[in-house]
């Protein structure tokens, strides 16, 4: 299953009413969670951006990203990304910011990955290829 950038966000930011659910759930999927690089960079940017609430420094980010996702597979885009890329692109008719969450999806698929765990659903339940899991919602689909 691959942990989506908000899920690392919630379980980095102590702040967040999320924090304890989203450390929970990574905790219980360690072994089978991976993460893309995509996601790596996402919650770099995020978290130590200056116009995020609970900013913090960068080193501090790099070091706290480096642990949650040590236990994980990390998955990279391959020779066939950018192919499934544009055809889900084509086929959902998606554009501006929406590329981000297709391209990270193409990434998955070309990986083996099926399933994502994300509080996004609603960008990513138009996509048939990929079964969305909400960390957060009691009805886990």
């Amino acid at each position: 299953m691959l942990i989506d950038s908000n899920v690392f966000i919630y379980a980095l930011n102590s702040a967040s009413p999320k924090h304890q659910a989203a450390r929970l759930f990574l905790r219980a999927r360690a072994g089978e969670a991976v993460v893309a690089h995509q996601n790596i960079l996402e919650v770099t940017r995020v978290m130590s951006h200056p116009a995020f609430p609970a900013k913090l420094a960068l080193k501090i980010v790099i070091k706290a990203v480096e642990q949650v996702v040590k236990p994980m597979r990390i998955i990279y885009p391959n020779e066939e990304t950018y192919f499934v890329y544009q055809e889900l692109i084509r086929k959902y008719a998606l554009e501006g910011n929406r590329v981000f969450d297709v391209y990270l999806a193409a990434t998955a698929i070309t990986n083996g990955i099926r399933k994502i765990a994300t509080d996004d659903e609603k960008h990513f339940r138009v996509l048939e290829e990929i079964k969305v899991v909400n960390p957060f919602t009691s009805a886990r689909r």
